[in-house]
């Protein structure tokens, strides 16, 4: 669902000086022969934007556009060469106001032509004293849409909204309607009542007078509404229905005033009250005026005059074949020959020549419904009609992530995993803490995403089968290291090999830290006093089974994260690498000479050894060391990168 909230448009509207809302004026089907054509010629500036560069993008503003485009030249005899589109890349800040500023060349547009804009887009307002300033937004505009509360980004990459109305006062035409459906595009919707109300409501008076109109897709507060089955937002939906509908009688003219009207009851129903449009002007007597082509006017299709058989009469042929086509749900895209041609319901007209009949493939699309295609056969001067029902694809079934704390097995080497959700957490240590080196500052804050991590380290049963299944050399045990201990004496490249074979990897450093901290920033597994009792630390005698410490679990379920042994990482070491640590993801150093080593080994001493943010660090070929005289044995568990592996 597309949020754009229109909360201000009431407290900017002023009595509307036009007939009352679904009084139909009388109107005249166009100009008949010898009369005056309504309009000399027609305009229309089309701005549709889904890819923002820099803001959330939208998901129908460019089929708004194109179906809109299609609706104007195909069923109201808009001339193609005269309706500017704006899209995407297209539609940069620069790319708006030249094409506004046209709109405005006497060179080019007359005092007897009408202009239509209509923009779909993302929109904003930011506070102005006591009152707010809006924006339309470009799709190069750099802007925080969320906290919109500093007024000079949108100054320098937006554009003003009366810049559209100022545009439509200096622009020559007689006639100019500006259709938004954008967030707070109601700011545009200034109205301004004139002198005198029209007395006269045909056409032709009308269309004499000076119109400067605007239909705005909600009211204040409220918050426009779109759906996937739509293929457009609640309002556009709603346009290009009614403009649709109402082009299926020829000559048919109507005003904005009763377009207007339409819309208001279909989007209201449509959206159940949530979202009502809303109808201003400026300097407006008159009214702007949509004309169906057909009877008396200019664009009604031309016959063509078949040759003359012996002794018989030349008649006129209609040569136009219609089609005529619904589908369900509506909104779907409809393409012949690989074009596209509009949106359902819709009716399209094909000149036939002097063929008889023509086969033509109809192809439809909506998003999220399977493509369709019909053949069908037209006739010259007849209307077929065809009835298409989509049908749904099934929805994807995505898995829901695990839960903190969820279990599973490698199946590889029959290691128990917990699940540590994707997220943020405190990194390192801050000067407050006595016991912190200057390789753990700054504490910082890291996104990592979700993992698996074995909950203990990896057993030296599990470390010989691994040498069974690959030939590499088991290294030497001391008499203490048992077959449910975890291995030791293994060197880096020792443990990145068993984690290859295992489908797994090493841990970096921040999955290591975050499965032993959790996101509190606790100095230990268990919390932030120390403990001995919780883990295996200076007791003498070697390892201990692991997980055989159950009070020093961590937050996720992680066992012996702190003693047995030391834990080899996947990073290089670098003393400096926290000052400038990636915020997201962060792997290590490119390079270096040592590996890090986290955890604590049952011959530690110190408790600043077992806190989760000490850093220690080996050569990657050694497998153990000697460390101020005191024998450090180093072992391992792994990580699971995604929940799929």
């Amino acid at each position: 669902m597309r949020r754009l909230p229109l909360w201000f448009v009431l407290t900017l509207l002023l009595p509307l000086p036009l007939a009352i809302y679904g009084q139909a004026p009388t109107i005249a089907p166009g100009a008949t022969a010898g009369e005056k054509p309504l309009y000399a010629n027609t305009y229309a500036l089309l701005i549709g934007i889904d890819a923002y560069q820099h803001v959330r993008p939208l998901h129908y503003a460019v089929s708004d556009v194109r179906a809109l485009r299609e609706v104007l030249v195909t069923l109201y005899g808009f001339p193609a060469e005269h309706v500017t589109v704006l899209t995407d890349a297209e539609a940069t800040k620069e790319g708006i106001t030249r094409a506004l500023a046209e709109l405005a060349n006497n060179r080019r547009i007359g005092p007897e032509d009408r202009v239509l804009i209509y923009f779909s887009g993302h929109g904003q307002t930011v506070p102005a004293g006591d009152g707010m300033k809006g924006f339309l937004i470009p799709v190069d505009a750099r802007v925080e849409l969320a906290n919109p509360t500093n007024p000079a980004p949108y100054l320098t990459s937006c554009l003003p909204m009366n810049l559209v109305w100022e545009t439509l006062e200096l622009c020559p035409a007689k006639h100019a309607l500006l259709i938004a459906d954008a967030c707070y595009s109601g700011l545009m919707a200034r109205s301004r009542a004139p002198d005198e109300p029209a007395p006269d409501t045909s056409a032709r008076v009308l269309a004499g007078k000076r119109a400067r109109q605007v239909i705005t897709g909600g009211g204040r507060g409220e918050q426009t509404i779109e759906k996937p089955d739509w293929g457009h937002g609640a309002f556009t939906y709603k346009l290009l229905d009614e403009l649709r509908g109402r082009a299926r009688e020829p000559g048919t003219v109507f005003t904005a005033q009763q377009l207007f009207a339409s819309l208001q009851r279909s989007v209201t129903n449509l959206t159940g009250g949530k979202q009502n449009p809303q109808l201003a002007d400026r300097d407006t007597e008159g009214q702007f005026l949509f004309i169906v082509p057909g009877a008396g006017t200019p664009a009604a299709p031309t016959p063509v005059t078949p040759p003359a058989t012996p002794g018989g009469t030349v008649e006129a042929v209609d040569t136009t074949a219609r089609l005529q086509i619904t589908s369900e749900p509506p909104g779907a895209k409809v393409f012949v020959d690989d074009a596209e041609k509009g949106g359902t319901p819709c009716t399209l007209s094909f000149d036939l020549g002097l063929d008889k009949s023509k086969r033509l493939e109809i192809g439809l699309r909506l998003a999220g419904y399977k493509d369709a295609v019909r053949a069908v056969t037209l006739e010259r001067g007849k209307t077929t009609s065809i009835s298409v029902t989509l049908e749904k694809i099934a929805a994807p079934v995505t898995p829901a992530p695990p839960q903190p704390g969820a279990a599973r097995v490698n199946p590889k080497d029959g290691a128990a995993m917990v699940w540590v959700p994707a997220g943020e957490f405190l990194m390192g240590s801050t000067d407050a803490d006595k016991d912190a080196r200057t390789d753990e500052k700054p504490q910082h804050t890291v996104y990592l995403d979700g993992y698996w991590i074995y909950q203990t380290e990896v057993t030296a049963a599990q470390y010989r089968k691994f040498c069974q299944a690959t030939g590499r050399q088991l290294p030497g045990l001391p008499d203490w290291a048992k077959d449910d201990h975890p291995i030791v004496n293994v060197s880096w490249e020792d443990a990145a090999a068993y984690a290859q074979w295992a489908g797994a990897a090493l841990p970096t450093e921040a999955q290591w830290e975050k499965a032993a901290r959790g996101t509190d920033a606790r100095v230990y597994p268990w919390g932030n006093d120390w403990d001995g009792a919780k883990c295996v630390n200076s007791v003498g005698g070697g390892t201990k089974p692991v997980g055989g410490m159950p009070a020093g679990v961590s937050p996720y379920g992680c066992l012996d994260m702190a003693g047995n042994v030391w834990e080899w990482c996947a990073d290089w070491y670098d003393g400096s690498y926290y000052k400038n640590t990636p915020s997201r993801n962060p792997t290590g150093p490119a390079t270096g000479t040592l590996r890090v080593l986290r955890g604590g080994s049952w011959n530690n001493t110190t408790p600043v050894n077992f806190r989760a943010a000490y850093r220690f660090r080996g050569v990657p070929g050694r497998r153990f060391s000697y460390y101020f005289g005191g024998y450090r044995v180093f072992g391992f568990r792994c990580v699971l990168r995604s929940p799929g592996q």
